[in-house]
């Protein structure tokens, strides 16, 4: 691992290959009697799974411990894939965002432990569900975000609008609807306790749901001067306990801590650290 100063080259670069998991996609892809170049266009990861997007509609499910791949094929296959985001809960629950704005939803079955008996097993194995949201955002997804126990899910596109999906596992039917329209692109969110903390190229917003609801607070006082494709994110700690933290870039290095209520805490400085970095090399 490497740290520079260099912008170009960024802060941190991992030398580790990972030309295992490369090797299991195909360089080139059918596609009729035409064969079309394959890309990886996104990444998402949990301790046992990488979801990787691709420019021709797939997204690649990768075994971290068996060493394996499996293809998921989104509805819409000729639309690239823009953004994926993963959530481990009962099942792992996969969002897929394309190009085209329509987000694909993939419930994958968990193994069941080693340990448990053969009779106590289902005798025919759950098969992975597929959920298509489509017709409601109408440009391309740029950010995803789950619940913590995968029943919601917020999808974001290149023009402001913010779609919330609860999806119903036992009736295998989803419920989508429009809850903000920041009218810029959505660069990021982050959800907590019914509150979704998002990231627009304008300004960072919290949306609290109270009373079937959901209102809409500015984080800070003012917006961005500029535009700019800075994220915010929640940060709960169980050490300290309390609520959860937001934690908001902004431009010149800086980086507010924000209670819920979107009151900022603290600013921390970076552009002295950033001034004074060195190459550091650790074998």
């Amino acid at each position: 691992m490497e740290v520079t100063s260099g912008a170009e080259e960024g802060f941190i670069r991992e030398w580790t290959p990972c030309s295992h998991i490369l090797n299991l996609i195909p360089p080139r892809i059918q596609t009729g009697i035409f064969s079309t170049e394959l890309s990886l266009t996104c990444v998402d990861a949990v301790s046992e799974y990488i979801a990787l997007g691709t420019n021709v509609g797939l997204v690649y499910w990768y075994d971290r411990k068996k060493g394996n791949i499996q293809r998921l094929r989104c509805e819409a296959s000729t639309s690239p894939i823009t953004y994926v985001k993963i959530v481990s809960t009962v099942d792992y629950m996969v969002g897929a965002g394309n190009a085209a704005g329509q987000v694909t939803v993939f419930q994958i079955p968990k193994e069941h432990p080693e340990n448990i008996p053969d009779t106590l097993k289902p005798k025919v194995e759950p098969k992975v569900e597929r959920y298509t949201i489509g017709d409601l955002h109408k440009s391309k997804i740029t950010s995803i975000e789950w619940s913590k126990n995968g029943m919601r899910l917020f999808s974001g596109d290149k023009s402001g609008v913010i779609i919330m999906t609860e999806i119903d596992f036992y009736m295998h039917l989803c419920k989508s609807m429009e809850i903000v329209n920041e009218e810029y692109e959505i660069v990021q969110m982050s959800y907590h306790q019914n509150t979704l903390l998002v990231s627009s190229l304008y300004r960072t917003i919290l949306c609290e749901r109270r009373d079937a609801r959901w209102h809409v607070s500015q984080l800070g006082k003012k917006e961005r001067k500029s535009l700019c494709r800075l994220g915010a994110v929640f940060q709960h700690s169980y050490a300290r306990g309390g609520g959860a933290a937001a934690y908001c870039a902004r431009a010149g290095l800086r980086l507010w801590r924000a209670d819920a209520q979107g009151n900022v805490l603290h600013t921390l400085l970076f552009k002295v650290i950033y001034l004074t970095l060195f190459i550091i090399r650790i074998n």
